[in-house]
């Protein structure tokens, strides 16, 4: 197959880029405060923000293949992707590309953990690549299953920047724990926001919104958005 300028584009719809600053943001976060304790090595930076977009655009390959599988994307639906309902891809090629993906991932954490010392590394590597998998994958399917918001709010809200912070400086930190609650509250509402716009659509699967309904749903948004708001704010009492 001749690669062509739409059939890049066709593979850039599906890695959603817009989606990226979920794991990039966590990144710099852990990155500046990484900074704070150790002198920090640019490359090595850059080379973590890689492998982490590696994780999530995998990710959002899987996730696409499995909504698309079973029923949950549809041509009618309101969907940010229709590049494998509509074939423009092959579904399976695309399930493959991102297993190597996440395949590359692992095995570039082997050099880095050797060079490093950080073993522990190789542990949260694979906890992270496992929640990215079975998001959707069977048979866990966090997502099919209610658990999706909570997933998301772990995984890139409190495991991201803790494994990016360790990754640079071999500890955890629990003041990243806290300052990183706003970001997880705030990319867990914009899933709340995703599963709200698509409740009517969404009624094969469990989630969040769909079982304690539309009127608590919108409730549990807007708490959702005003805690992201309000924690800044008990951060700077607290300090004063």
């Amino acid at each position: 197959m001749i690669l062509t300028l739409g059939y890049f584009g066709n593979w850039l719809e599906l890695m959603q880029p817009f989606s990226w600053p979920a794991s990039i943001i966590p990144v710099i976060m852990a990155g500046i405060l990484a900074n704070r304790t150790i002198d920090m090595n640019l490359y090595q930076f850059l080379l973590i923000l890689v492998g982490i977009l590696m994780i999530h655009i995998a990710g959002n390959i899987v996730n696409e293949f499995y909504d698309s599988k079973n029923g949950l994307d549809t041509l009618e639906s309101e969907r940010c992707s229709k590049v494998l309902l509509e074939k423009r891809i092959n579904p399976e090629f695309a399930l493959k590309t991102a297993k190597i993906l996440f395949v590359l991932f692992l095995v570039g954490i082997l050099p880095y953990a050797w060079f490093t010392g950080l073993w522990d590394i190789i542990i949260l590597a694979f906890i992270g690549v496992g929640a990215s998998f079975y998001y959707t994958a069977p048979p866990l399917a966090f997502k099919y299953r209610g658990l999706g918001v909570l997933s998301i709010f772990i995984t890139f809200g409190i495991l991201l920047p803790q494994s990016v912070y360790y990754a640079f400086t071999g500890i955890f930190s629990l003041y990243l724990f806290w300052i990183s609650l706003p970001l997880a509250f705030l990319v867990s509402a914009i899933l709340l926001g995703n599963q709200l716009r698509d409740i009517d659509y969404d009624c094969q699967i469990v989630t969040l919104i769909s079982y304690i309904g539309r009127d608590y749903g919108v409730y549990l948004f807007t708490g959702v958005i005003s805690v992201v708001y309000l924690l800044p704010f008990i951060y700077n009492n607290r300090v004063s």
